[in-house]
């Protein structure tokens, strides 16, 4: 009967870790939420633990400017972190990631401020992971269901990326494993409508990044930023798509890549149309013109091929070819794809020639 008695007692005290343990980890995320960070704050309404399965799921969390919350609102519904407890005892972290239901909506920009020295910044986390004996890795980071909008007081439409899905593989975070590259899916939509689309490989953590990357934007309505351009510019479009096509790779400080853009069906001046100032008549006709010069009759489009290079910070832009890219489109329109031309390889061979 005592050994029964222990043997319940030690049952019951397990079973109330168990019940304790997502109270008291909820309580210490929101104190650090609340209290850790002086530019933010925020909270985490609830969180479940599965340990011997190795999961966490986190619910509903937010996080705000802490002086102008309307600056930054940060929403996530759901975040699901799966872990596994063999590759643990051999020293090697490896996890998961699933989120779902992400909103961010901001009306400026956050500003990046140096990190002080009792703060943990991408510097002191890229050391810790260098010497540190165990081997990390992200295996799969997926995100489904994410908005992103930036309200601008001079815009009468706010500038939004909606309906983002990103999808991680491979991350590996430690130099032991060289700084093996990751592969990266992201599919999103600007305005609700321009299908914006990035691929390739990365590696965040090497310095300087590791990255070899696709991204373009096709089909998207330019008339949604009317009231954007016209306080930039200020020029406001009747009609006109825009899509681009971006290629890079970069590696050890050296980048190659080229931007093709393509702008369909532009229609600037109108009958009748207000224009706000001298100036705003100006960069109207000056587009208008440039685009009745540059436009290929067939295809309606005017578009150009601007090849550059970065090496440490220093931007070169080929202007010539960008110049001879748009006689040449408007003779026979360019291919709307990419070259497939940009590699690490064509870096590694302008290195050895410096």
């Amino acid at each position: 009967m005592k050994f029964i008695r222990k043997l319940l007692i030690i049952i019951l005290i397990l079973g109330a870790i168990r019940l304790l343990i997502p109270v008291v980890a909820l309580t210490g995320i929101n104190y650090a939420l609340r209290h850790k960070n002086k530019d933010y704050t925020g909270h985490l309404k609830d969180l479940d633990l599965a340990i011997l399965r190795g999961q966490i799921v986190f619910k509903n969390l937010h996080i705000e400017k802490r002086d102008k919350p309307q600056a930054l609102r940060l929403d996530v519904a759901n975040t699901q972190v799966n872990y596994s407890w063999k590759k643990l005892w051999d020293k090697n972290a490896v996890a998961e990631f699933f989120i779902d239901g992400v909103s961010v909506v901001m009306t400026e920009i956050p500003k990046i401020r140096p990190p002080k020295p009792d703060e943990v910044s991408f510097a002191k986390i890229r050391k810790f992971l260098a010497e540190s004996k165990w081997s990390s890795e992200v295996s799969k980071l997926s995100v489904r269901n994410a908005n992103v909008k930036f309200v601008m007081p001079e815009a009468k439409v706010p500038l939004s990326v909606n309906r983002i899905s990103v999808d991680l593989s491979n991350v590996h975070l430690s130099p032991a494993k060289n700084w093996q590259l990751a592969n990266v899916k992201v599919e999103s939509y600007l305005q609700g409508q321009g299908h914006m689309s990035l691929r390739g490989q990365v590696q965040p953590l090497a310095k300087p990044v590791l990255a070899d990357m696709n991204f373009s934007i096709v089909d998207f309505d330019l008339k949604t930023l009317n009231g954007l351009l016209l306080k930039i510019l200020p020029m406001d479009l009747t009609q006109g798509k825009f899509s681009t096509y971006i290629e890079a790779a970069s590696e050890k400080g050296h980048t190659n890549g080229y931007v093709k853009l393509f702008f369909d069906g532009i229609d600037v001046v109108s009958n009748p149309q207000k224009l706000k100032s001298g100036r705003h008549f100006v960069i109207e006709a000056a587009a208008a013109i440039g685009n009745w010069i540059l436009k290929n009759d067939k295809e309606k489009s005017v578009a150009l091929n601007l090849p550059f290079k970065i090496k440490h910070d220093n931007v070169v832009v080929n202007t010539s070819d960008a110049f001879w890219s748009t006689l040449e489109n408007k003779r026979d329109e360019l291919d709307r794809k990419f070259d497939n031309s940009v590699s690490f390889a064509q870096n590694r061979s302008e290195r050895l020639l410096e």
